[in-house]
């Protein structure tokens, strides 16, 4: 059995202006979400971390959604934000680690960062960690 962790970078520093969005991929942010992070190929079917950093003044929302055939993607039903209301003060200096309890088994996943504060940018960056 490959229990192995596998930590991929999917935002790197990314500024978000306010009120903005962008997805998290494993090639980099994309504004557009036409990438996603392929669970199968990194064997996503277990245990999933999310490192959060973000800098700047504005708040970052964090969503996932889930899709078997990488096309169409939804928002699980009984499932929650990563995180609703992550700012420069959450956990040490911006930095936290996120669970993400995913209700069900799909093959690929995209995360969006939504600026909520709606008056300030945010740089974000974010590694997920998955065994």
């Amino acid at each position: 059995m490959d229990n192995k962790i596998r930590t991929i970078n999917i935002m790197s520093a990314e500024t978000i202006a306010a009120s903005g969005t962008c997805y998290g991929t494993p090639n980099g942010a994309s504004a557009s979400g036409l990438e996603c992070i392929p669970l199968a190929q990194y064997r996503g079917d277990g245990d999933m971390s999310l490192q959060v950093k973000v800098t700047g003044d504005g708040t970052a929302q964090i969503t996932y959604y889930l899709s078997n055939d990488g096309t169409n993607f939804r928002t699980p039903a009984g499932s929650s934000d990563i995180v609703t209301a992550h700012t420069k003060s959450s956990g040490s200096s911006g930095l936290e680690i996120y669970a993400i309890d995913l209700p069900m088994v799909a093959k690929y996943m995209k995360i969006l960062v939504t600026e909520t504060g709606g008056a300030d940018t945010i740089t974000v960056t974010l590694d997920l960690c998955m065994q």
